[in-house]
């Protein structure tokens, strides 16, 4: 999968672009504020359909659009694949009749092809990982940062995995909804089991593909390691007691039976191999129904993805603890 063609119209500080790409590397270099990060915004947003800086995506459309009888933005991308097919990839960002793009309200058209698309049919047409310097928030900030890069990743390669997402949290939202009128009137079992059975049904896919993603990261890890540290001049500080990284997915639901001893005892969660899909769905169907008047009284969904997260260790060493920025 290439990317070989990119062209911008009012994104960002891009009034107008357009750019071709050739095989190998590259580089982009330019004074401070002139849109390369802006570029890489671009690409990251045809290949997700959401910004990886902007709070709302008016903020993408460049202040000199507002000339325009209806202010918009648009950007465009031709993918070419390996089997000599290409894909052209279209989102447009457009306000309507509002002017002021710092109020406007703005509806995103994708197409693929030519054809309209919802978002999570864009998914998987253009492959991308995004690390930008505030991406340290992996190691160093919430599980939410971590989840959020992982499904990322995973919703592009996976479109079973995004819709599972997707769904589960709006079954989250509708069965807190619940939780939160039972603490107005009497508990109903019977109201709150198809919600259980959707949240299972769904969460359980995302929690069994999350620690299958674990499983590959590291056997790359393991793979890379020993070049890495088999030359003392290619990083010295990270070879130099030849430090391994792994990452621990850590599930809230009970796995410990599939865990080696030696993470067990760290409290890290799951490591490879992953439980089966219908041991995963077990598990969240008997910690539902452990946490069940806890729910109740919190009026909210205790356990399920939402609430996993993802640990990085150095020979075992919990990094979000205890590892330096510089390691990080």
């Amino acid at each position: 999968m290439l990317l070989t063609q990119l062209a911008l119209s009012h994104f960002r500080n891009y009034a107008h672009l357009e750019i071709e790409f050739a095989r190998g590397i590259t580089l982009l270099q330019g004074n401070n504020a002139q849109g390369k990060t802006n570029l890489l915004e671009a690409i990251f947003f045809l290949a997700t359909a959401r910004s990886s800086h902007a709070s709302a995506e008016r903020e993408l459309i460049h202040f000199g659009a507002a000339t325009e009888p209806i202010p918009f933005a648009r950007l465009q991308a031709r993918v070419a694949r390996d089997n000599g097919q290409t894909t052209e990839l279209e989102i447009v960002l457009v306000t309507g009749s509002e002017r002021d793009l710092a109020t406007a309200r703005v509806s995103k058209r994708i197409k693929v092809n030519g054809v309209n698309r919802r978002a999570l049919e864009l998914l998987g047409n253009l492959n991308v990982v995004l690390f930008l310097p505030e991406d340290l928030d992996i190691v160093f900030g919430s599980p939410g940062d971590r989840r959020r890069y992982l499904d990322t990743t995973l919703s592009q390669i996976d479109v079973k995995y995004s819709r599972a997402l997707s769904q589960y949290a709006q079954v989250v939202e509708q069965r807190n909804a619940l939780l939160k009128e039972f603490r107005e009137r009497s508990y109903n079992a019977a109201e709150l089991e198809p919600w259980n059975n959707k949240l299972v049904e769904n969460g359980a896919y995302v929690m069994a593909r999350r620690a299958q993603a674990v499983t590959t990261y590291n056997e790359l890890l393991a793979a890379i390691h020993p070049r890495l540290t088999a030359d003392h001049k290619i990083h010295p500080r990270l070879t130099a007691d030849h430090k391994m990284l792994t990452l621990h997915y850590q599930p809230t639901i009970p796995l410990d039976a599939f865990a080696p001893p030696e993470t067990r005892q760290l409290g890290l969660g799951i490591a490879p191999p992953p439980a089966p899909l219908e041991q995963i769905s077990a598990a969240f169907k008997q910690q539902l129904a452990e946490l069940r008047t806890k729910e109740v009284g919190a009026a909210l969904t205790l356990v399920g993805p939402h609430r996993d997260d993802l640990r990085f260790t150095i020979d075992g060493v919990d990094m979000t603890t205890y590892a330096s920025r510089g390691q990080g």
